[in-house]
């Protein structure tokens, strides 16, 4: 088994465990309505939602110190949320890719409350994004 394959199956098996224990999360990006000159008029803003699985976690002071020397400040409230780039929201057996990627500009509803992103790493060793891991904040 080539080592491609190898990760891939892991991602696999690591977002049948998010899928499995993992919490229901809404992703939303807005975006606002343009003006058109001919008319005067603003079109209305759009606003996407989707629902996925994700794991809510504490960063660890390991990992919190290190982000802090390479210049990205982690606040003592900020949690990281770990996105398969591929899930399974209603049925574990159905797997199906995001239907968009997260951005700087999507909030995230977790753990009841609402979460702004503050980083994202997307996860790709095999050159397909596999996940993300996001620094949010309230």
């Amino acid at each position: 088994m080539s080592l491609r394959a190898e990760i891939l199956d892991g991602m696999a098996e690591a977002a049948a465990v998010v899928a499995e224990i993992g919490d229901l999360v809404t992703l939303e990006v807005s975006a606002p309505g343009g003006y058109d000159p001919v008319t005067g008029l603003t079109a209305p803003g759009e606003t996407r939602t989707q629902q996925a699985r994700a794991i809510l976690d504490n960063y660890g002071l390991q990992s919190s110190g290190q982000q802090y020397a390479d210049g990205t400040q982690i606040m003592r409230d900020d949690k990281k949320l770990f996105l398969p780039a591929i899930q399974s929201v209603i049925d574990p057996a159905v797997m199906a890719p995001l239907e968009w990627a997260p951005t700087l500009e999507t909030k995230v509803t977790a753990a009841g409350q609402v979460w702004k992103v503050i980083s994202i790493q997307a996860i790709n060793p095999t050159g397909d994004v596999l996940a993300y891991e996001l620094q949010v904040r309230r």
